[in-house]
């Protein structure tokens, strides 16, 4: 009897005694050929997915957290953001609550943001003389959202 070159698999030509531990063993090596095809596609498509996940992500936002500073501050994203959305943090127990957010777009002048090609730098407190709404004042807390 001859076997196939990959599974070993019987092919029994006309001479051959047909038994039951050939047919036995050629199932035992197709079953375990198909188990290891599906691990290797399951892992394959567990490493897909994950790198699409990471890959959306960072294709369209990074969230981060910076402290007013109240000189120039440079934000590194590691990328030129097309907006970038700042809010001050309020932090609990805070006796004056103001939720209020800005956005900047690069290409356009607001003269207390410059938009670098891997972030941004922030060149003034505020965009008044009166504090608010701020984007780097000491010692405030804040959040942004760049988006790609």
């Amino acid at each position: 009897m001859q076997h196939t070159q990959n599974y070993q698999l019987p092919q029994w030509e006309k001479s051959d005694r047909i038994m039951m531990e050939d047919f036995n063993g050629a199932m035992s090596n197709i079953d375990t050929a198909i188990a290891g095809v599906k691990s290797e596609a399951d892992a394959g498509i567990k490493e897909a997915n994950s790198k699409a996940d990471a890959a959306m992500t960072r294709s369209l936002f990074v969230f981060g957290t910076y402290s007013g500073t109240g000189t120039d501050l440079t934000i590194t994203l590691g990328f030129r953001p097309k907006a970038i959305l700042i809010t001050e943090r309020c932090e609990k127990g805070d006796p004056v609550y103001t939720l209020q957010a800005l956005l900047f777009l690069d290409g356009h002048d607001y003269g207390v943001i410059t938009f670098l090609d891997d972030g941004v730098k922030l060149t003034g407190q505020s965009l008044s003389a009166y504090r608010e709404p701020s984007v780097n004042y000491s010692p405030y807390n804040y959040a942004y959202v760049a988006f790609r």
